[in-house]
């Protein structure tokens, strides 16, 4: 009768124990893909470039919202949402050895959930309503992501140092360009929008779809730049981004 070594039995049960322990943050991974790409349809709305789908406001906000006014917020609002789906969907396959995409994910996600306070405050929809949804994104979404994560520590200081060879030359002065990009639009959106400007109506939240974008971007750039884990993939998504971005804005101007 053939019997495996003791050190092959071992490993085996080794493997089967990470995979099992890894269930919970495969699942919440898998809630975050399933929120963007089918409650929010980021993958639909990837498209409105070329096919326009006009959407009503989520809240009422008294006033008449005209989409051609808002493109550009919109775009980068599905563009960087649809970018941590992906994010999220690549976790599900490959939930280690990846520690600084799921560091950027969780950063995305806990930004994202503060954004309905943002309501509040200019929009004047409830504070308790937008309090409670901002309470349940990060207790359902944001913070088990982190927790259920083995590598938990790593991923609050932006994941564990790549092994091998980390970014070279060029590449580390792309994502410098990218990261300063990223906050100078971060930085000019706010204090536009601190000084009175508008794209349409006072009461609107837009601006904090650029705000979001330009930090998602200057955080990928940062943590691909130090080399963390996962660096080589968030320098393609960061790429892709770009790459898409300017087609876009490049739609937008010829039509």
């Amino acid at each position: 009768m053939l019997t495996l070594p003791d050190s092959t039995t071992s490993t085996s049960r080794t493997g089967r124990s990470i995979r099992w322990s890894l269930l919970p943050f495969r699942t919440i991974a898998a809630l975050v893909a399933f929120t963007f790409f089918v409650l929010f349809e980021e993958g639909r709305k990837l498209l409105n470039p070329w096919i326009p789908y006009v959407e009503a406001d989520a809240y009422d906000f008294g006033w008449d919202r005209h989409a051609e006014l808002f493109l550009v917020p919109d775009t980068a609002a599905v563009l960087f949402q649809f970018a941590l789906g992906v994010a999220a969907l690549i976790l599900i396959v490959r939930p280690l050895g990846l520690s600084g995409l799921v560091s950027w994910l969780a950063a995305g996600l806990f930004m994202i959930s503060w954004g309905p306070l943002f309501t509040v405050l200019w929009a004047g929809a409830s504070l308790v309503e937008m309090t409670i949804t901002t309470i349940l994104m990060i207790a359902v979404l944001c913070a088990p992501l982190v927790l259920f994560h083995p590598q938990r520590k790593a991923i609050i200081r932006g994941g564990l140092q790549a092994n091998g060879v980390g970014p070279g030359k060029i590449l580390r002065i792309e994502m410098a360009v990218i990261g300063l990009a990223g906050a100078g639009l971060a930085i000019g959106s706010a204090l536009w929008r601190a000084s009175g400007g508008v794209f349409e109506n006072p009461r609107e939240d837009s601006v904090l779809s650029l705000v979001f974008f330009g930090l998602v971007l200057a955080l990928g750039a940062l943590l691909c730049w130090r080399g963390r884990e996962g660096w080589k993939t968030l320098a393609y998504m960061l790429n892709g981004i770009l790459a898409y971005a300017l087609i876009a804005l490049l739609t937008y101007a010829s039509s």
